[in-house]
C-alpha cells in the first residue's frame, strides 16, 4: 500500500482479487493499512441481501419517470430462468446482454419531461424546453432531441442539490426531494463503523448527508470510465465520503494527495461499502476498469437487521408482512414495485452503478 512516488507506474496487485493463498494476509495488511493510516475503510458485502441492492438502483432511477409497460414483457423474457441450478453459458449470457441493451434504448425520458434531478442530459433538456418563436418546425426538428434513452445515462443527483459538472459547484433545487432517511441511516452506519476501523478523525462530527451523486458505467460503452480526480468542492472537506457500489464489478483506484503518487487498486463488487475520510478524502481517484457481472458471487448470508434496508421485501423481492411498528406513508412509497425490481436486476447485469453519499 505504502509504495514510494517513484516507484514502477505498473499496478501489479488488485486488493480484493485473489490469485493466490498469500493474496488473504496481505489484503489483511493493505485494507488495515488504509483504515489506520489513511483513513479508507472498506466493507466487504456491506449490503448483503441482493433485493436490497436492486431496490436502491430501482429508487435511484425512479425520479426518471421510466414507463415500463412497453418492455414489460421483453424484460419477463430475458430474465426468465429455465428452473435448473445450472449458471447460463457465456454465450446465453452474451444474448441476454444484447436483449437488456435494446430494452435499455427502448425506455426513454421525453426531452419535454419535468425532471427535477439533474442528470448528464439535463442541459440539452433544458435548451430544448425553451423554443424560439421566430423558428421554423423544420429547424426545430433538426435541433431538438425528441427523448433520452437510458442506456447513455451517466449519472443522476439525488436529494435538494444538483452537482454541476461543469462548473463544480451544488445547487439547492427548489422543489427536489430530499435524500430519503433510509440512505442517510445506511451512511451514517457505514461511517461508525469507520470511526471503528480507521483513524477516528471524524469521531466528533456532526454530519448532514444531504445528497447522493449516482454514476453509471455501462460495460458495452468503454468510455465510460471515470478519470482521477479529487471531491473537494463540499463545503466541510473533513466529512466523510461513503461510496456504496452496486452491478457489475469495478476496480477502483485511490491515489494519494499527489497524481505523481501510485494508487492502490482494490477491486469493488455489488454490495461493497467505502468511507473516505481523514487524509484519503482529499486523495486522486478514479474507475479506470468494470469488469463483467457475475452473480455467482451473490451472498446474502451475512445479513443483518442492521444493513437490512427494505424489510418490507422478502429475499425474492415479495412484499412480507412484517409484525412490529406501522411503517409511514412516506416509507411505504419507496419500497420499488416488483416491475422496478424486475427492471433493476436486468439494468445491473450490464451497469456498474455506483452511489456516493455525502455532505454538501
Amino acid at each position: 500500500c505504502g509504495l514510494p512516488k517513484k516507484s514502477s507506474s505498473i499496478i501489479t496487485r488488485v486488493l480484493g482479487c485473489r490469485v493466490d493463498c498469500n493474496d488473504d494476509e496481505q489484503d489483511l495488511q493493505c485494507t488495515t493499512s488504509l483504515a489506520e493510516e489513511h483513513g479508507a475503510v472498506i466493507f466487504r458485502n456491506f449490503v448483503p441481501r441482493r433485493v436490497d441492492q436492486l431496490a436502491l438502483a430501482a429508487l435511484a432511477l425512479r425520479p426518471l419517470n421510466l414507463d415500463y409497460s412497453d418492455v414489460t414483457d421483453a424484460l419477463s423474457k430475458c430474465c426468465a430462468h429455465d428452473g435448473s441450478n445450472e449458471h447460463p453459458s457465456k454465450s446465453q449470457r452474451k444474448q441476454q446482454r444484447k436483449q437488456i441493451e435494446k430494452i435499455k434504448s427502448q425506455l426513454t425520458t421525453p426531452s419535454d419531461a419535468s425532471i427535477i434531478c439533474q442528470t448528464n442530459w439535463g442541459p440539452q433538456m433544458q435548451s430544448y424546453a425553451q423554443k424560439d418563436p421566430e423558428e421554423s418546425e423544420s429547424a426545430l426538428k433538426r435541433r431538438k432531441i425528441d427523448s433520452f434513452p437510458l442506456s447513455k445515462l451517466r449519472y443522476l443527483n439525488l436529494g435538494a442539490f444538483n452537482y454541476n459538472w461543469g462548473d463544480r459547484r451544488y445547487d439547492l433545487i427548489s422543489g427536489a426531494t430530499a435524500l430519503h432517511s433510509r440512505l442517510v441511516k445506511l451512511a451514517h452506519h457505514a461511517t461508525t463503523m469507520a470511526i471503528q476501523k480507521g483513524d477516528g478523525s471524524h469521531k466528533d462530527l456532526t454530519i448532514d448527508f444531504n445528497m447522493a451523486i449516482c454514476n453509471f458505467y455501462h460495460l458495452q460503452r468503454p468510455s465510460d470510465r471515470l478519470g482521477g480526480h479529487q471531491d473537494n468542492v463540499e463545503s466541510n472537506l473533513s466529512l466523510p465520503l461513503v461510496t456504496i457500489s452496486l452491478g457489475a464489478p469495478g476496480v477502483f483506484l485511490l491515489g494519494r494527495e499527489s497524481r505523481e503518487e501510485l494508487p492502490t487498486a482494490i477491486l469493488l463488487k455489488a454490495g461493497d461499502c467505502m468511507v473516505l475520510s481523514g487524509k484519503s478524502r482529499g486523495y486522486f481517484h478514479g474507475i479506470p476498469t468494470i469488469l463483467e457481472y457475475d452473480d455467482d458471487n451473490d451472498d446474502i448470508s451475512h445479513k443483518s437487521e442492521e444493513n437490512l434496508l427494505f424489510p418490507e421485501l422478502s429475499d425474492e423481492g415479495l412484499l412480507v408482512d412484517n409484525k412490529g411498528d406501522a411503517a409511514s406513508e412516506d416509507d411505504q412509497g419507496y419500497v420499488p414495485t416488483h416491475v422496478e425490481l424486475k427492471f433493476a436486476e436486468a439494468f445491473l447485469s450490464t451497469v456498474r452503478m455506483n452511489m456516493s453519499i455525502r455532505q454538501v
